[in-house]
């Protein structure tokens, strides 16, 4: 998205699946075995019309293809199997992906201090956060205040300034919270070990060689297909995006 709150990403369920490039997959793959998909949506279906989902794209793919893909319209919404939606913190593993290839490349120590990729990161504690203390959600770091987020709409630049600044609330590694924010220093070290901007990294080593063609961090392309994000305090939609 433009500025805001850390990188995320847009994606659709109609993604094909090629096995090239950065992922190492493996060379043979198993017998395909179909599962019994009948009744696949009534548990969506029932959320839908019971208030509590407003629509839903459901998809079931293994390592041949795509088995079954099936839109629920809701009343509000009626997206097409080939519409986008909008990630949030379904990035986070997608991003972690993009760690471990550089931990299985030899390029980064999960348990080594962060500072070593990040040298702003040090002082009243923060020398000590390691990348498994940010991907564990345990680096006593924590989220800024999300209407000031969506008021000030802070670049990338000033957001990393902003948490490199925050004092971690404990030990690193001795209590967990989830957060969001800390995760731009897991960008800013996939950035700095690659060469590349964080979007620019995840794309190049992770969409790309999936075959991902429609999962993004710059919406704009899509922003006909685009379902609207309901029910969080900020609206995010066709016209917001």
């Amino acid at each position: 998205m433009e500025g805001g709150a850390p990188q995320r990403m847009t994606t659709t369920t109609h993604d094909p699946h090629a096995t090239t490039g950065a992922l190492r997959l493996p060379a043979a793959r198993p017998r395909r075995r179909t599962p019994d998909l009948r009744g696949i949506g009534e548990p969506a279906r029932a959320a839908i019309d019971a208030g509590r989902i407003p629509s839903a794209v459901i998809g079931v793919s293994d390592a041949w293809g795509t088995l079954h893909l099936q839109a629920l319209a809701g009343p509000e919404d009626a997206p097409l199997t080939s519409s986008v939606f909008y990630l949030a913190s379904i990035t986070k593993p997608v991003t972690a992906l993009a760690v471990m290839q550089l931990v299985d490349e030899s390029r980064l120590d999960l348990d080594a201090p962060l500072c070593r990729i990040i040298p702003e990161l040090t002082g009243a504690g923060r020398e000590r956060i390691t990348m498994r203390h940010l991907l564990a959600h345990t680096s006593g770091l924590a989220d800024g205040d999300l209407e000031r987020l969506a008021k000030d709409r802070p670049g990338w630049d000033r957001q990393l300034e902003m948490i490199l600044a925050q004092t971690p609330a404990w030990e690193p590694g001795s209590r967990y919270r989830y957060a969001t924010d800390p995760f731009m220093l897991v960008g800013e070290a996939i950035a700095r070990l690659t060469g590349m901007p964080y979007a620019e990294a995840v794309r190049r080593r992770i969409l790309e060689p999936l075959g991902m063609k429609d999962t993004s961090f710059d919406p704009r392309p899509f922003r006909s297909r685009i379902v609207p994000v309901r029910g969080l305090p900020m609206q995010i939609g066709r016209a917001h995006v």
